[in-house]
């Protein structure tokens, strides 16, 4: 997964897999990292869009679960 990004917000999703999106979203004061957040989102008709609710929630168990493998804690 990638989590940057600047630009070009169009995108074709090729694949369900490839449809997978989000933004990544990080509170920094100075040095410090106050805190973050994954806001999951699915690419339709060439646009990213965040999800909403059970979809959502969904999303981030499946975001969580690719950190699991990387050995990477908050």
């Amino acid at each position: 997964m990638v989590h940057y990004g600047l630009g070009n917000f169009l995108f074709r999703a090729n694949s369900s897999e490839g449809a997978r999106t989000g933004v990544f979203e990080v509170t920094v004061t100075g040095r410090r990292i106050d805190g973050y957040r994954w806001v999951p989102g699915r690419i339709s008709d060439s646009v990213p869009r965040p999800l909403a609710a059970a979809e959502a929630a969904s999303e981030l168990i499946y975001w969580d679960s690719l950190r699991a493998c990387a050995d990477l804690d908050p």
